[in-house]
C-alpha cells in the first residue's frame, strides 16, 4: 500500500511538469485574445489531458460496472498518456533554441491533437456512461414497457381488422334489436301523443253542457250528470 501511494505522488510530481508543459503550448498558439482568456482555455484543457489522465485512471477504471467501462477507461487513459506526450514534445520544440531541428512533418499531429484528445474524451464519456449496469438495467426496463404497449397496440389493432372483416354480419346480428327498440320508442310516443288527444276532447265535451231549444223558444240547458263533470266524485259500484 505504502508503494502505492508513493508511486502516485511520483507521478503527480511528473504530471505537474507535463501539465506546465500542456498549459504552455495550448496558451503560446492562441493569438489574438487576452491573458484572462488565455489563461481559462489552457487551464480547461487540462481537464482532457493530465487531469483527464487521473480521473480515468483512478475514479472511472476502478468504479466500473461492465466490462466495456472498464476496457474504454483504459483505452482513454492510454490516449491521454500519448496525447501529452504530444504536447509536451511540441512544446518543446516551440522552446527549443539550443538545436536547429527540422521537425515540420509533425506540424499537422501537433495541430491536431488538442482537438482529437477533447473529442475522445468526451466520446468516451458518453461510452462510459451508457455502458453502465444502472443504466442497461433501465434500458432493459424500457425496452419491455415497449414490448407491453407494441403487444397491446397489436390486439387492438387485431380487433380492428376482425371488426372489419365480421362487420356485415354483426350488423345482421344487431339490427333485430336496434329495429325493435327504434319500433318501441316510436310506438310508445304515438300512443302517448293519442291519450293525450283523448283527454283532451273528453275534458271539452265534459266542461260544455248541452244546450237545446225548447217550447216557445226558450233554450233548455241540460247539465251532464254528476259523475261526468266531476270524476273524482263519482260513486264507486257497490261490490256484489
Amino acid at each position: 500500500m505504502k508503494s502505492k501511494v508513493i508511486m502516485t505522488g511520483f507521478a503527480l510530481l511528473m504530471l505537474v511538469y507535463s501539465g506546465w508543459r500542456s498549459y504552455d503550448y495550448i496558451g503560446g498558439n492562441l493569438a489574438g485574445v487576452d491573458d484572462t482568456t488565455r489563461f481559462i482555455v489552457s487551464v480547461a484543457f487540462l481537464a482532457f489531458s493530465e487531469i483527464g489522465l487521473i480521473l480515468w485512471l483512478h475514479v472511472a477504471r476502478p468504479q466500473s460496472t461492465t466490462d466495456t467501462q472498464e476496457t474504454t477507461a483504459t483505452i482513454v487513459i492510454w490516449i491521454n498518456f500519448i496525447g501529452i506526450l504530444i504536447l509536451g514534445l511540441g512544446d518543446l520544440l516551440r522552446r527549443n533554441t539550443l538545436y536547429e531541428v527540422d521537425l515540420s512533418y509533425l506540424d499537422p499531429i501537433l495541430l491536431l491533437a488538442p482537438w482529437v484528445l477533447v473529442a475522445i474524451n468526451l466520446g468516451s464519456y458518453l461510452v462510459y456512461t451508457m455502458s453502465d449496469s444502472d443504466e442497461q438495467l433501465d434500458r432493459e426496463e424500457r425496452r419491455l414497457r415497449h414490448e407491453e404497449v407494441g403487444l397491446e397496440m397489436e390486439a387492438r389493432r387485431g380487433a380492428v381488422r376482425e371488426l372489419r372483416a365480421n362487420r356485415d354480419a354483426i350488423g345482421q346480428e344487431l339490427a333485430p334489436h336496434y329495429y325493435n327498440d327504434i319500433k318501441g320508442r316510436i310506438t310508445g310516443r304515438t300512443i302517448n301523443r293519442f291519450n293525450r288527444k283523448a283527454i283532451a276532447i273528453n275534458g271539452s265535451a265534459i266542461a260544455a253542457p248541452d244546450r237545446r231549444e225548447g217550447v216557445n223558444g226558450t233554450v233548455v240547458t241540460e247539465q251532464p250528470p254528476a259523475e261526468l263533470a266531476n270524476p273524482t266524485t263519482a260513486r264507486k259500484p257497490k261490490s256484489p
